[in-house]
Formats: C-alpha cells, structure tokens, sequence
C-alpha cells in the first residue's frame, strides 16, 4: 500500500483520494475559504508531534432530600477530584489511500482528591501510574478516530490491572480512579472538528453535533449531545475558527466502554460504594474551542457543564433520597 513520505499530511491526502472530486467541484483546497465557506480538516504531520495539557475537575455536592423534595441540614457532603494529563500525540505511519496510524503519549498524569472518604488518606488513584504508557489508534483521511481496538484493549488491561480481588459477595473491589476521565480525552479530543460532516462548507452559524463520554466521580457509561456551532473565523496570527458548543442528555451508550468496568465490582473507600439506581436529571452548560485552520490543528477548547444525578440507598433510609449535584470543568490546551 503506498504511503506518504516524510512531512505529508491527511490535508495532503485529502486532495489525493475521494475527497479530490469534492475539491475540483467546490473550487475548495485544504484549509481554504471560499466565499463565506471554511475549509476545517484535522491534519496529523508525520514529523510534528503535538502536546496537549489537559485538566479534568469536578466539584461534587451529595445532599440528602426528605419525603418532600427538601434538603436536610447538616446532610450534605462536598468533595472534588482532579486530573491533570500531558498527551504528545504523533503520526508514525501516513496512509495515502486509507488510515493514519497516530500514537499517544502519556508524559505526565497527576490526581489530586479530596474528602472522597469521611476518614482516613484519600484512596490512591492508578490514573496517575499513567506516565510513560502509549496507545495507538488510527485516524481517516479526515482525522476522525477509524480504527481504536489496539488503544481501548490498551486502556482495558490498565485499569483491569487496578482491580484486587476479595472474598464476599463481590469479589472485585477498586479504588476510585479518573480513568473515564481518560477514555473522554482518547476518544474526542478532536470531535470540534472531525464529528463536522461535511468540512469543506462550513460557515458561521453551521452546526453539528455529536455524543460524548461524561466522566464521573463513579464509572457508569454516561452520555451527553454535544452541539457545536462555529461562531466566528478570527484573522489575527492566522486563520482561527471559533467553535461554541452546549450539552443536552442522551440515553445512548458508548461502544468503547471498558470492559473492566462491566462487571459488578465495588469501589473501596467511596460514599458511592453504597448508592445505587442513578438518573441523569439535567445537565447545562457551555464551551469554547479554538481551531487553526491554517495549520489544521486544535489549538484548545474548555468545556464546563453542572450535571444533577439521582440515587437510592443500597439499604433504605426512610424516604431519605440522596441527589448528586456535579459541577465539572475540562480544559485542553496546545503547549507544543
């Protein structure tokens, strides 16, 4: 299979494949403008690595409501968790005819926790044993993720690794961990510009959208719609498209979803070790993210949302009901 030498780009295939005719036609080549139409394509260099910081945080409020809807005083817990990643993602292997074989760094992960448990140290996370390890995934000539198998059974067998295994009733147990977290940032660190159908006529006000992994403080494969719209084409140091997105609920499922977190396990040392029956009531709130047309590459995006979750007791408490209020803010940012 012929491949692209050193220094070529997707943008190069992009005018080399299918997606030629669409040039001819429209008079549009990669990372042009026509008329009032953009031109936004993900482009992977065989010789430019691209590093990204990433932060995941989230404040988390746990309140216990009576038989009328009320909070109770004095019945409330606050904690929070947060994340900190830096990825360098590069092209090893430029298919001209079909997919761009990308891998991933992990240079640096940290988490930092707190009061997830009412006593004692806060539970180690394997999140942060992340540094050094490298997935592998493959992008179509558009940079949208074609081929994640060899990645998500990477990720699987990571997060297998922290589970132990006791006597009891559930024999997997695990610590809390930012893995979710993770798996988001893998699988749509780019959706602001490869979830677009149609690429080469985009103008503002053009909008699309598309469903993401909500990580939480408990892993459960929960989904958002995520709509985005291009706001805005800035002009100074280059061409940026300006991309403004909000959040709606979903109910479908992702297909990637660990297989380790499938099974019944609980989770030591966490209040949500002892809830059960969660319901996504509403989720609202906002994004920003920035894209260089020019140069094909995402620049950053932030994203923040306050999310309200419903639960039961494992054991009944009366007509006590717990509700989680969870206010969550992602940044991702360009650093190399």
């Amino acid at each position: 299979m012929p491949r692209a030498g050193k220094g070529k780009t997707v943008r190069h295939i992009l005018t080399m494949t299918s997606l030629a005719v669409l040039v001819i036609l429209t008079g549009c080549q990669p990372g042009s403008t026509t008329g009032d139409k953009n031109f936004l394509v993900l482009e992977f260099k065989e010789d430019q690595p691209v590093t990204y910081k990433a932060t995941s945080q989230r404040e988390i409020l746990i309140e216990l409501l009576d038989g009328e809807g009320k909070p109770q005083q004095n019945q409330s817990h606050k904690m929070s968790e947060q994340l900190e990643l830096e990825l360098t993602f590069q092209a090893k292997e430029v298919n001209l005819f079909g997919l761009t074989t990308v891998q991933a760094t992990v240079n640096s992960a940290k988490v930092t926790r707190q009061a997830f448990r009412t006593r004692g140290p806060e539970p180690a996370d394997i999140t942060g044993k992340l540094a050094g390890k490298t997935f592998t995934f493959k992008v179509s000539p558009t940079g949208k993720l074609a081929d994640t198998t060899e990645m998500d059974a990477a990720i699987n067998d990571f997060i297998e690794s922290g589970f132990v295994t006791r006597s009891g009733p559930v024999k997997r147990i695990k610590d809390p961990d930012m893995m979710v977290d993770v798996v988001m940032l893998m699988h749509h660190l780019w959706d602001p510009v490869v979830a677009i159908k149609n690429p080469s006529r985009v103008k503002i006000g053009t909008t699309w959208n598309v469903d993401q992994l909500v990580p939480l403080p408990f892993p459960l494969p929960m989904m958002r719609e995520t709509n985005y719209a291009l706001a805005e084409v800035t002009e100074e140091n280059g061409r940026k498209a300006i991309i403004d997105s909000s959040f709606g609920l979903t109910e479908n499922e992702p297909a990637y979803w660990p297989k380790a977190y499938q099974e019944v396990f609980n989770l030591r040392g966490s209040l949500f070790a002892v809830l059960r029956n969660y319901r996504f009531e509403s989720i609202e709130g906002e994004g920003k993210a920035v894209f260089d047309i020019d140069q094909g590459i995402l620049e950053k995006e932030s994203q923040q949302w306050k999310l309200k979750v419903k639960a039961d007791f494992m054991l009944p408490l009366g007509n006590t009901r717990p509700v989680i209020s969870i206010d969550q803010k992602i940044h991702v940012e360009r650093v190399q």
